[in-house]
């Protein structure tokens, strides 16, 4: 009988028990890390690839034959203009040389007695002296005498011209290079290389473009010489050169335009051979909205950033892309403002509408 009231207590709390509705679990926030939209002057750019190219660049060639008695140049050497690289052993040029000098001495003479005897005998003509055919040829040996001497001052200029070609000197202010030849080799054929030298400074980059671009680069460049960034593998430094030439025709196998630009490279950072980078700078944007690249997204209507507001709450926002510099993206939307905080990491937790919390 006791147990009678305790069935009924039991199946009230179990009733009651049961017809309480479960509390709604609470996600965590979505942890986001922020940056601020800026506004910049940003370039308009065309990206090109290419090489360094020195400004001069010279064989050094033997144009004698001669045993090599001196190498002036250390290898890898900057040199000035008119310094002396090598000398071909000057002997037997000098020999020529004198040689010449003598045979032109001797002509001279000889011109000078064939003239004095064409003008004594000019004025014995008139009274018959000398018949008119001897002093005709007193007359032609003076003229042959002319040529004696000609022929001789011409041969002296040879022998001085192949005795200065023994002296090899510097046809411009350049880089050594390495040494290709050493001391006592026999130089057996005029026109063999003894060793290459390259102005450094000023130094050309040349590189292409899309054949498309044409018009527009040409008409900036007639109003002045466009700008260009150029970056080398192994240097994060952006060096800012001049455009200086546009091919005067399309490389036809390429499509692509061939360019020129010149830097003073008088610290010697850029050096021949090397691949380069370039953007041509075709005019500089005013206050363009920048962001850090990482914040854009690709969504199905195209690129997005995600936007906060002071509540601390995501909004998507669509925009379009323009120039792009370094780790920053140009943003074109009515939507975004300077200042406005944009998600840069942590965007695949942000739903649209959803708070966020700010590391």
């Amino acid at each position: 009988m006791r147990y009678r009231y305790l069935i009924p207590l039991v199946s009230f709390v179990i009733f009651n028990g049961c017809s309480k509705k479960p509390q709604a679990l609470e996600l965590p926030l979505a942890s986001v890390k922020t940056a601020n939209l800026q506004t910049m002057s940003v370039p308009e750019t065309i990206p090109g690839i290419g090489h360094v190219i020195a400004f001069n660049s010279a064989e050094i060639c033997a144009q004698v034959e001669g045993y090599i008695v001196d190498i002036s140049y250390i290898q890898g050497q900057l040199v000035q203009k008119g310094d002396l690289l090598i000398t071909i052993d000057p002997r037997v040029y000098q020999a020529n040389l004198k040689s010449a000098q003598g045979n032109l001495i001797e002509a001279k003479a000889n011109k000078a007695f064939s003239l004095n005897k064409k003008e004594r005998y000019s004025k014995l003509i008139k009274d018959q002296f000398v018949s008119e055919l001897d002093f005709f040829q007193y007359v032609c040996n003076d003229k042959e005498q002319d040529g004696a001497v000609l022929m001789n001052e011409g041969e002296v200029e040879k022998n001085l011209t192949d005795l200065d070609f023994c002296y090899i000197k510097a046809p411009f202010t350049g880089r050594c290079s390495k040494q290709l030849v050493d001391l006592g080799n026999l130089v057996a054929d005029p026109g063999q290389n003894l060793m290459t030298l390259n102005q450094i400074s000023p130094i050309y980059i040349d590189f292409s473009v899309p054949e498309y671009e044409y018009a527009r680069i040409i008409r900036l460049q007639k109003q002045k010489n466009l700008d260009v960034r150029v970056t080398v593998p192994g240097s994060k430094e952006t060096i800012l050169s001049e455009l200086i030439v546009i091919d005067n025709q399309i490389d036809q196998a390429t499509g692509q335009l061939p360019l020129r630009a010149r830097y003073e490279n008088a610290e010697e950072i850029l050096w021949p051979g090397q691949f380069a980078r370039c953007e041509l700078i075709l005019r500089y944007i005013p206050d363009a909205l920048v962001c850090p690249i990482e914040a854009l997204g690709l969504g199905v209507k195209g690129k997005y950033v995600i936007k906060i507001d002071k509540s601390n709450t995501a909004k998507y926002v669509w925009v379009e892309t323009g120039v792009h510099i370094e780790n920053l993206v140009q943003l074109i939307s009515p939507e975004l403002s300077p200042g406005d905080r944009i998600v840069i990491d942590g965007q695949i937790n942000v739903e649209d509408g959803a708070k966020v919390q700010i590391i």
